[in-house]
């Protein structure tokens, strides 16, 4: 079960709530680092990240309000030559079995893992993925929204 102000917030499986969190404050708790929260918004037919050039198609059975929040876990904004995306890496925290890197594309920074040592270095634009089948989708009040 997961705690939040003295009350039960989510209960399930340790790999339930980290697939699945209940709500934003849950997605935030679980997980090293911590999961990417960004404001989005849905516009025909596209997901847009504010202040961002990251345009992502609607999920199907699109249930989402016009302005909500995105959540991606680290480890699903992928470093790849070939990326839909880019940004330019502005820290990186090596910790030696991985290092984390913080992408800045537009006015957003994501994090992203990767294993080992990165080929990437502080100023350089690098190009990267986002994973879709692991989006993580968020009312304005912080609910998990089902899509």
């Amino acid at each position: 079960a997961v705690l939040g102000q003295g009350r039960i917030t989510q209960i399930g499986r340790p790999d339930d709530i980290y697939d699945r969190p209940a709500t934003t404050f849950v997605a935030q708790l679980v997980g090293t680092p911590r999961i990417n929260l960004v404001d989005a918004s849905r516009e025909d037919g596209t997901l847009v990240v504010d202040d961002s050039p990251i345009r992502l198609p609607v999920p199907k059975g699109d249930g989402l309000p016009a302005k909500f929040t995105l959540g991606v876990r680290p480890e699903h904004v992928q470093p790849q030559s070939e990326g839909e995306f880019s940004g330019e890496v502005i820290l990186l925290e090596p910790l030696g079995v991985e290092t984390i890197l913080h992408i800045k594309s537009g006015k957003k920074t994501l994090l992203s893992t990767m294993a080992g040592a990165v080929p990437y270095g502080i100023g350089d634009q690098m190009r990267f993925d986002i994973v879709r089948g692991y989006l993580h989708y968020f009312d304005v009040d912080g609910k998990r929204i089902e899509v």
